[in-house]
């Protein structure tokens, strides 16, 4: 089967320069367009697009901050810069597809990236999405006194640099995928005071009033245990969210990242029959 594969740059919301792939096959059923998620990039992806790529056309692109994006590492103004970067990535995939559905595909931080946009832009026509361990709310505890000290640092010190709070550990039960990623240039170890407030106030003030907002096909997945993202968190977003058709599927035992935790294959699998139904 010919498939045309393609990197480049595209211009976010401020001119910014970020980098994308396609990959098209010649007749696909849809477009699948993937958000990844905080401190990774669009390599990371590279099984779940071969899984895809016969049927469907895929767009990923870095956001900024990460990957072969321009700008400061895991480092952000506002939050409000991601959801406009990804309003430009889909706007540039409409055009390219004009008559073809478009779902989108998001983890962890990218599905709070997503589920912003979707709120934020509901006119914007789209065939459904699927979230993988979005990051809605976190599994970890943060003290008064931490977020006191990081929200100070944001408004004064935004480029102030925290180490990940995530242990590395809990992103899979494969320790290869493990190894991968601390071994990984392009995945950055920390994250500045400015994102990580942004992140917080995000969760506490705006993402769950997106939720009525949002009526499109929906098929959100969460690990079961994840120490990164609460599962929680999902379950509360699913339960106030306006689709009609909306599925939730909680993967027991799984770690954080579904894509690339043992089994992964069962998550894909039920992703192709979901997107089946529906292209």
């Amino acid at each position: 089967m010919s498939i045309q594969k393609t990197d480049s740059y595209f211009k976010g919301h401020d001119n910014h320069r970020l980098y994308y792939e396609s990959v098209l096959p010649k007749n696909p059923k849809a477009i699948l367009v993937f958000v990844h998620g905080l401190n990774e990039h669009t390599g990371r992806y590279e099984h779940v697009v071969e899984r895809f790529q016969n049927d469907y056309g895929i767009y990923l692109y870095d956001q900024r901050g990460h990957g072969q994006s321009d700008g400061i590492r895991a480092h952000v103004c506002s939050f409000n810069e991601y959801i406009q970067d990804l309003a430009e990535f889909v706007g540039m995939v409409k055009k390219n597809h004009p008559r073809q559905k478009i779902f989108m595909v998001a983890h962890s931080m990218g599905g709070q990236v997503l589920l912003n946009f979707l709120g934020t832009y509901p006119s914007i026509k789209l065939a459904g999405f699927i979230t993988s361990s979005p990051n809605i709310k976190v599994a970890f505890k943060i003290s008064r006194l931490k977020r006191f000290v990081g929200l100070k640092l944001s408004e004064h010190f935004p480029k102030f640099r925290f180490p990940s709070e995530v242990d590395q550990k809990w992103i899979s039960r494969d320790p290869e995928v493990v190894k991968r990623y601390k071994n990984d240039p392009m995945v950055a170890k920390s994250i500045s005071a400015r994102l990580a407030a942004e992140i917080i106030l995000n969760q506490e003030d705006v993402i769950m009033n997106q939720a009525p907002k949002i009526t499109l096909p929906a098929f959100m997945m969460h690990a079961g245990d994840d120490r990164i993202c609460a599962p929680e968190g999902s379950e509360e977003f699913f339960a106030k969210l306006g689709s009609q058709d909306k599925t939730l599927k909680i993967y027991p035992e799984y770690y954080h990242e579904l894509f690339n935790d043992l089994d992964y294959e069962v998550v894909l699998d039920d992703m192709a029959a979901w997107l089946r139904e529906r292209s």
